[in-house]
């Protein structure tokens, strides 16, 4: 079981990788933060604040909740639901710059094929 050392919200000194979306986090762009342990290793996770608020109200509505190993990144919840495109355009009224950084990415591999 893992345990949180901290959290909070930060100003961006360099790059991060949103742990919901996969995407970049920019310098200067606020986003939030939880350090944390487990099996003795510390970890730190980094996401745009409105990844977190839409993670947060999918997981409310989905009854997706999970053990002490945590949550799994929302683009990859989706994805395995099998309903990525539905929940894309769902989210999309609510959370147009997650849905925006989601299809950017896979634009982007796409693009790579």
């Amino acid at each position: 079981m893992g345990t949180t050392i901290s959290g909070g919200v930060r100003t961006a000194l360099k790059h991060h990788q949103c742990f919901e979306c996969m995407r970049d986090i920019a310098p200067r762009q606020q986003y939030g933060f939880q350090t944390n342990v487990y099996d003795g290793s510390i970890y730190t996770l980094a996401w745009h604040l409105d990844c977190q608020e839409c993670a947060n109200e999918y997981r409310a509505m989905s009854g997706n909740y999970y053990d002490g190993e945590g949550f799994p990144p929302l683009r990859e919840e989706w994805w395995e639901s099998g309903e990525y495109e539905r929940e894309l355009e769902w989210w999309r009224g609510l959370y147009p710059h997650v849905v925006a950084r989601m299809e950017l990415t896979d634009q982007l591999r796409e693009a790579r094929k």
